[in-house]
C-alpha cells in the first residue's frame, strides 16, 4: 500500500458494532463490562435513539425514558437545522447547496442507527445526485449500516445484498478505478459473513494490493481476513505465491502475531509449531465481527487443510509419527482424522492393525477432498466394467 495513502477512519456505525459484539461476546466480564460501559457513551454522543434501544434490549440496561427523550429531543434539533439550510438552498442557492444540504440528512438518519430512516433519506439524496460515483457512495454508506443492524452488529443480508446491488450496477455502468477496488472489499466482507470463503478470498487477494477501504476497518484486519480466507479456500501454490510472499502480508500481518507464526508453519511445513498457534488465532478469530460466529467452521477447515498437506507427502505414515508432527495424542488424532475420512474431507483410510494412515491418490483436502472419493468410485466402476467385458467374452468363447 502506498506510503502516500492517506486513510480515512473507520466508519463510526462499524466502530459501535465492532464494541457492541466484544460487549456481548468477551470470555471476560470485566472487558465486557468495560466494553458497555465505551459503547453506551458513544451512542449517547450520537443521539442514536433506535441503536440505543436495541443494544439495551441485547445488553440488559435499563431503559431511561428521560435520557430517550432528550437524545430525540437533540436529534429532532439538528435534523431541523439542516432541513432550514435544505429550505435556503432550494429557495436562493443552487443544485449542488441542496444536494449537500439531503446529503447532510442523510448522515443524520445513518448516525441514529435506523437503517429505515437512512435509506429512505439516502433515496432523497440520490434522486438529486447527478454524479454516478456520488451515487455509489451512498449505497455503499447504506451498505455499511446494512452490515451492523442485525443483533450484536450482524448483517441485514437482504438489504446488504440490495445496496451492493445497486452499487455494482453503477461501477460496471462507468464507475471508477478506486470504487471498484472498495465494492470488491465490501462484497468479500458480505461473503465472509455468508461464509462463502472461496468468494471472499478471491476477491480479498484481488484487493491485497490496492485496499483503499479503511472505512470498513483497518489495513492489519483486512490482511489477517484475507490469510484466513486464503488458508482454507486456495492451493498451496497460491497461498505461498500470493500470500506468504506478498510484501504487503509479509508487513502487516506482524501486528497480528498468532497469525503470522500461523501462516509460516504451516508453508515451512512445521506442524507442531503449527497447532501450537492454532488456539491463539482461534481466539483472534472468535473475537472480530464478521468471521466470529464462524470460528467452530474456520477451526474444522483450517484443521483439514493442515492434515492434507501433511498426508499428501506419503503413501502412508505411521500414526506415531502424525502425532509427533503434530504434538498430539494418538486418541485426539484418530478421532480427527476418522471424522474428516468419514465426512470426505480426507482422502485416507486408518489401517489400525498396521498402526497408518493410508493416503487415497486421486482426492486432496477440502472441497477436493469430495472429488477424491467420486474419483475412486469412478476408478472402480471402470475397472468393473473392463472385469465385465472379459467375462461376456470368455462367456462367447465357452458357447461357442
Amino acid at each position: 500500500m502506498s506510503s502516500a495513502y492517506d486513510p480515512i477512519s473507520q466508519d463510526e456505525n462499524l466502530r459501535l458494532a465492532d464494541l457492541r459484539y466484544t460487549a456481548s461476546t468477551a470470555p471476560s466480564a470485566a472487558e465486557r463490562e468495560n466494553v458497555a460501559e465505551q459503547l453506551k457513551r458513544a451512542i449517547i454522543a450520537r443521539k442514536a435513539v433506535p441503536l440505543l434501544i436495541n443494544v439495551s434490549a441485547e445488553l440488559g440496561w435499563e431503559r431511561d425514558p428521560a435520557l430517550e427523550s432528550k437524545l430525540h429531543a437533540a436529534h429532532d434539533d439538528d435534523v431541523g437545522v439542516v432541513t432550514k439550510t435544505l429550505e435556503t438552498a432550494r429557495a436562493t442557492l443552487g443544485e449542488t447547496e441542496v444536494r449537500e444540504a439531503l446529503l447532510s440528512l442523510s448522515e443524520l438518519a445513518a448516525r441514529s442507527g435506523s437503517l429505515e430512516a437512512a435509506t429512505a433519506a439516502a433515496e432523497t439524496t440520490i434522486a438529486a445526485t447527478v454524479g454516478g460515483g456520488q451515487k455509489i457512495d451512498l449505497y455503499l454508506s447504506l451498505a455499511r449500516l446494512a452490515m451492523v443492524v442485525g443483533p450484536t452488529g450482524s448483517p441485514d443480508f437482504p438489504a446488504l445484498a440490495a445496496n451492493l446491488d445497486a452499487a455494482s450496477a453503477l461501477v460496471e455502468a462507468g464507475g471508477d478505478w478506486e470504487r471498484r477496488n472498495r465494492l470488491k472489499v465490501y462484497r468479500a466482507t458480505e461473503a465472509m459473513a455468508k461464509r462463502d470463503f472461496d468468494v471472499a478470498a478471491g476477491l480479498l487477494l484481488d484487493a491485497l494490493a490496492t485496499f483503499t477501504a479503511t472505512e470498513l476497518c483497518s489495513y492489519a484486519r483486512f490482511v489477517a481476513s484475507t490469510v484466513l480466507m486464503a488458508m482454507v479456500a486456495v492451493d498451496r501454490p497460491t497461498l505461498v505465491s500470493r500470500v506468504a510472499s506478498a510484501p504487503e502480508v509479509l508487513v502487516a500481518i506482524q501486528e497480528t502475531p498468532p497469525l503470522a507464526i500461523f501462516l509460516t508453519s504451516l508453508v515451512e511445513c512445521n506442524y507442531g509449531a503449527w497447532m501450537q498457534a492454532l488456539p491463539d488465532v482461534l481466539d483472534y478469530v472468535a473475537a472480530d465481527r464478521v468471521l466470529g460466529i464462524h470460528t467452530a467452521y474456520l477451526a474444522r477447515e483450517l484443521r483439514v487443510v493442515a492434515y492434507s498437506q501433511f498426508l499428501a507427502s506419503y503413501a502412508s505414515v505411521r500414526i506415531e509419527a502424525m502425532c509427533e508432527a503434530f504434538g498430539i495424542s494418538a486418541l485426539w488424532l484418530d478421532r480427527e482424522l476418522a471424522s474428516f475420512i468419514a465426512s470426505g474431507r480426507l482422502a485416507a483410510k486408518i489401517d489400525r492393525v498396521g498402526g497408518v494412515v493410508v493416503t487415497m491418490r486421486g482426492g486432496s483436502a477440502g472441497a477436493a477432498g469430495v472429488g477424491g472419493v467420486a474419483a475412486m468410485y469412478s476408478e472402480v466402476v471402470k475397472v468393473g466394467d473392463g472385469v465385465l467385458n472379459r467375462l461376456q467374452k470368455l462367456s462367447r468363447v465357452i458357447d461357442v
